[in-house]
């Protein structure tokens, strides 16, 4: 049944963050062992970035690929940056620890996003571990005697990678089966050779 009335829907594009971001990533890796990811946040502009009462933050997180549910290593300690600005032109890399609990395929997602700082309680220690609570569109960061709230702006620009996670028995396998063909190839050259 039309009622006559005609419905008019806005649609905003959110604006994410005007930088380039870099992941890099092994290609595999042990199951249980930490694994340094380096991320890389770079300004392209004549000016500082972001301007005003923003910042920008960096987090990592590694959910498997298939699981049911994304499920990220825990506790969720120092995956985010700390609040940072860009100079023109300026490159920043940071370094991430993550674990693997389990063989398997991941995603490593490192994602830059712009923040506006709210509140400072104490003075933050970023070098130590801190843990990080979401809530709708705030994040807060907390560590031993401090504790910073961020209200997030706009949107996220990603970048993702997938990286192999092996148990110590895949590794041996693998070797294993690589011995073995090294020996069915010399085996092969010794007849024709000899």
């Amino acid at each position: 049944m039309n009622s006559g009335h005609i419905r008019v829907v806005e649609v905003h594009k959110i604006p994410q963050p005007e930088v380039s971001l870099e992941l890099k990533v092994p290609k595999f890796c042990l199951a249980n062992r930490k694994v340094r990811v380096k991320v890389t946040v770079k300004n392209d502009k004549d000016h500082n970035y972001p301007q005003d009462n923003a910042h920008l933050i960096v987090d990592v997180y590694n959910p498997r690929v298939g699981a049911k549910k994304v499920v990220t290593s825990l506790p969720a300690t120092r995956n985010h940056s700390s609040p940072f600005r860009l100079k023109p032109k300026e490159t920043r890399e940071f370094t991430f620890s993550l674990s693997f609990k389990e063989p398997g395929l991941y995603e490593v997602h490192a994602r830059v996003r712009k923040v506006e700082i709210l509140e400072v309680r104490g003075e933050p220690k970023w070098d130590d571990d801190f843990v990080i609570l979401s809530s709708g569109d705030t994040i807060t960061l907390a560590g031993l005697g401090w504790q910073t709230v961020l209200k997030k702006i706009g949107g996220t620009k990603t970048v993702t990678r997938i990286i192999k996670c092996m148990s110590l028995y895949d590794v041996l396998l693998l070797l294993g089966a690589i011995s073995a063909i090294i020996s069915a190839v010399c085996g092969v050259l010794s007849l024709l050779i000899g």
